[in-house]
């Protein structure tokens, strides 16, 4: 199909003459033309993939890859120019500082970042209120089985916030939007609490830890918490429930597990 189009013999042809005129791919030096293949593709995958599938936010640093390449490129031309008159050292040379560039840098500190980087960018999306239901799969089902499975459709001013990576392990889901108080007072029928209280006395057995939520405003229906379960082993001090404002027309879905 493509053929009809485009002569891709042509093509490779000028691309493969571009790659030697420009010492990329180098005649008779196959260590520095892999390397410098192999570096153009260990940079432009991960920079290519983040620049198509990260949030708009995370986008400019996944430039960072392709910093490599310049400069495996430039070791590969200056072993390239010395090669005919010191041989040896040329070799050494350019095996040595080529492959360290590439497998510290380019292999392992690059998956290090990008895994890191993957992780954040994927936190950012669950904090969008149209993934909601992709963000309550990364949770522990027991402690988010009292969230909706899906928002409900007459629901109003709706805020998430997700944090579903951490480096010491904490997590944290909120949901809460505006609704009618039947909606309200149904959930509450369908659970049993271990302690309800307002935020003055929760706050002295619980933390709370998103800022962009007035926490003094509810009474919070604790579902259930690590002293109440008390599970075999150790567990950051978490706590999940709902939370119900004074005007009984606001509802506040939350699993909060600190480190």
């Amino acid at each position: 199909m493509i053929g009809k189009y485009i002569n891709l013999s042509k093509t490779f042809y000028h691309i493969w003459n571009f790659l030697k005129k420009s010492k990329i791919v180098i005649e008779k030096h196959k260590f520095l033309t892999f390397a410098n293949l192999t570096s153009i593709f260990l940079g432009l995958f991960p920079c290519v993939y983040g620049l198509l599938r990260f949030e708009p936010q995370n986008k400019i640093p996944n430039l960072m890859y392709l910093i490599p390449i310049p400069v495996v490129y430039l070791v590969s031309l200056a072993a390239y120019f010395i090669f005919k008159k010191l041989p040896t050292i040329s070799r050494i040379f350019s095996f040595l500082l080529n492959s360290t560039i590439i497998v510290i840098f380019q292999i392992l500190f690059a998956l290090i970042i990008f895994s890191f980087a993957d992780s954040c960018d994927f936190n950012d999306k669950c904090n969008k209120v149209e993934n909601y239901q992709v963000a309550l799969q990364q949770y522990p089902t027991k402690r988010v089985a009292h969230f909706p499975d899906k928002i409900p459709p007459e629901a109003t001013n709706i805020r998430i916030s997700a944090e579903t990576f951490s480096f010491f392990g904490s997590q944290s889901l909120y949901l809460v939007f505006d609704i009618d108080k039947q909606y309200i007072d149904n959930e509450i029928e369908k659970h049993s609490f271990v302690n309800i209280m307002d935020y003055a006395k929760a706050s002295k057995f619980y933390g709370f830890y998103n800022n962009d939520i007035d926490f003094s405003k509810y009474t919070f229906y604790v579902i259930n918490d690590r002293e109440h379960e008390n599970l075999p082993g150790h567990h950051f001090p978490y706590h999940y429930g709902i939370g119900v404002n004074k005007d009984s027309n606001q509802i506040l879905y939350y699993y909060e597990n600190p480190d």
